[in-house]
C-alpha cells in the first residue's frame, strides 16, 4: 500500500494499521517480517530526502535506528522508507517535528481517538493562512516597488530607495524572525 491511498477506518492491513486521518500506513515488524534491503543513500535517492537529514531523523528518534551489516553500514527496511517518505510529505505541507512525532505516535496506535490529528493539522493550516497574509502583503510591496515609474538610472530608482528604508513600505509584511516593520511617514 503506498501513502495517499484511500482504507476504510480501522481496516488493518497484513503488517500494520490504516489512520485515515494522517493518510498513513505504518508497517508492523511481524514475528520476523523485517527485510533490511536500502542502505541511507539508497533511502535518500528513493525519497529526495538528504543522507544528514535522514541522520538526524534518526537521532530525533523519528525513524527507527536500522539493522547494520558486519561492516557497520545502516541497513533500512520497507517500514523505514515508508515513515521517511511520510515524514518528507509532511515537512512539504510545513509540519514541525514535534507534531510529526505526535502524528506518527497516532498511526501506531490505531485504536487512538484521531481528533488529535485533526487537531494538529487544523492548527498547521492556521499557521499556513498567517503566512499567506504576510505572502500577499509582500507581493502587493513588491508590485508597488515593480511598477514605479523610474528615471532610468540606479541613483533614483524606487527598488532601491525602498529596499534601503523600510519606511517608504506602504504596510507591515516582515515575516518571522526579520527586522520590524516601520510605517511610511
Amino acid at each position: 500500500m503506498r501513502h495517499g491511498t484511500r482504507r476504510l477506518s480501522g481496516e488493518r492491513t497484513r503488517h500494520g494499521a490504516w489512520c485515515p486521518a494522517i493518510g498513513l500506513l505504518l508497517r508492523r515488524h511481524v514475528a520476523g517480517f523485517v527485510s533490511a534491503v536500502d542502505t541511507i543513500g539508497h533511502m535518500s535517492r528513493r525519497t529526495g530526502v538528504k543522507v544528514t537529514t535522514i541522520r538526524y531523523y534518526e537521532s530525533r528518534g523519528l525513524i527507527p535506528s536500522p539493522a547494520r551489516t558486519t561492516g557497520g553500514q545502516r541497513r533500512y527496511d520497507e517500514a523505514a522508507l515508508e515513515r521517511l517518505a511520510f515524514l518528507r510529505h509532511a515537512r512539504e505541507l510545513g509540519f514541525g517535528l514535534d507534531d510529526i512525532a505526535d502524528l506518527m505516535a497516532l498511526a501506531e496506535a490505531p485504536s487512538e481517538d484521531c481528533a488529535p490529528a485533526h487537531e494538529i493539522a487544523r492548527k498547521q493550516l492556521a499557521a499556513v493562512d498567517r503566512r499567506m497574509i504576510i505572502l500577499a502583503q509582500l507581493r502587493e510591496e513588491l508590485v508597488r516597488m515593480a511598477d514605479a515609474d523610474d528615471p532610468g538610472h540606479a541613483g533614483k530608482c524606487r527598488v532601491i530607495e525602498v529596499l534601503g528604508d523600510h519606511r517608504l513600505c506602504i504596510g507591515a509584511h516582515e515575516a518571522s524572525g526579520a527586522a520590524p516593520s516601520f510605517s511610511a511617514p
